[in-house]
């Protein structure tokens, strides 16, 4: 009895052995486009667990990945040989091994990391050669980590944060067109750009450029006379190929210079669009408006000649300035505009230098708190602004100014 019974147990192996093996033959003959929508509805385990039943979803045929909400500890050895898209989200990384595996993905094209956090793995270094697009936002960068970048064919590049990290190493980008630098939380991390974003070769060849405020004043810093002479003087001489710039700024004393040499070095751009945002700064810096005032008055020797090709300007969240302010110590529409001062003379500026500039369009922001009769001041006061925006001197006659 006892003979038969492990008989039909091995026998009932045998028959569901065989069942799995006929689902899986089923399993593979469906189209890849039904597998990938199959795979949609499980979780990773289960993902895995069903590639044994499918040879042609397995680490060797496998061209898209992309995972999220995981934490991944990767076997050293592991091969994705056919990826071509590879993309993390909110992913955490543990040990040394997805700098390996991102070494094996030899023609990775498109590589993206979205708030990933790099666990005891301190370091992302990425030297594939065939990358052509790479982004990071979000995430976590220790004090500790390097950020090594050896990928000579890379078009597209975005680092939406503040760089966390002591070492940010470019080797190789010279394929650059398009590139964003962007803080996602502009408070915390000035201190850690402005130590990192020292080296702009490899931005020189972009033509399609992203800057928020902290980086504005990271480039800054280069125009500090402290700085060691013969470095100051090789940066003098980068020129930028950039013919559509984009920044958010507070158009503060911190970000002048930053703004003013990258305009200066950057002859050929045509499309400037600015976004005012307020930086995270000291409000005794915001109420010294002096040297903001002339300050783009002392710059015109500077751009002789050099604003030629700018011919769209877009300034949006103008009036943002004024959002931080007590409306009840503002009495009058006077009041706001003498603090719009140094906003007004950067227009003046760009119009009396731009010599190819077919139109400006400002659009304000609307959630500034006029206090007391605030639509009558309001009114009274884009007014006031249109009309000195028009008694502006123009380098371009056919420059047109719109406001809203």
């Amino acid at each position: 009895m006892k003979h038969k019974v492990m008989g039909g147990t091995k026998i009932k192996q045998v028959k569901e052995d065989h069942n799995v093996a006929a689902k899986s033959g089923c399993i593979a003959k469906l189209p890849e486009p039904l597998l990938h929508h199959i795979l949609s509805y499980l979780n990773m385990k289960n993902v895995i667990r069903t590639s044994v039943l499918a040879k042609r979803w397995r680490c060797s045929s496998l061209t898209v990945l992309a995972l999220k909400g995981c934490i991944i500890q990767l076997p050293v050895k592991i091969k994705l040989g056919s990826l071509k898209t590879l993309s993390f989200d909110d992913v955490i990384f543990y040990g040394g091994a997805i700098n390996d595996l991102l070494s094996s993905c030899s023609i990775l094209e498109d590589l993206s990391f979205a708030n990933c956090s790099w666990g005891n793995n301190h370091d992302l270094i990425i030297r594939n050669s065939g990358v052509k697009t790479l982004k990071i936002r979000g995430g976590r960068f220790y004090a500790n980590s390097t950020l090594e970048i050896n990928a000579p064919f890379i078009v597209s590049f975005e680092l939406i944060q503040g760089l966390f990290s002591k070492y940010y190493i470019i080797k190789r980008m010279e394929s650059l067109c398009s590139a964003s630098f962007v803080c996602s939380k502009s408070d915390a991390c000035h201190d850690q750009v402005c130590t990192n974003f020292s080296n702009l070769e490899y931005l020189c060849h972009v033509k399609d450029h992203r800057m928020c405020s902290c980086y504005i004043q990271a480039v800054s810093s280069k125009e500090n006379p402290t700085q060691d002479c013969r470095e100051k003087h090789t940066v003098d001489f980068i020129s930028f190929d950039v013919t559509c710039l984009r920044i958010r700024t507070g158009l503060m004393k911190c970000e002048l210079p930053g703004i003013a040499y990258i305009l200066s070095h950057s002859p050929n751009v045509e499309a400037l669009i600015i976004t005012i945002e307020i930086p995270a700064i000291h409000e005794k810096e915001l109420n010294d408006n002096f040297q903001e005032e002339e300050y783009w008055n002392l710059q015109e020797q500077k751009f002789v000649n050099v604003l030629c090709n700018l011919k769209d300007v877009k300034i949006y969240n103008f009036m943002k300035n004024l959002s931080w302010l007590e409306s009840r110590q503002m009495g009058t529409s006077d009041d706001f505009l003498a603090h719009l001062k140094k906003d007004m003379n950067f227009l003046k500026f760009l119009l009396t230098n731009s010599m190819a500039m077919d139109r400006m369009t400002i659009t304000t922001f609307k959630k500034v708190n006029f206090g007391r009769n605030s639509e009558n001041k309001k009114v009274k006061l884009l007014l006031q602004l249109t009309q000195e925006l028009l008694s502006f001197p123009r380098a371009s006659r056919a420059a047109q100014i719109s406001f809203n």
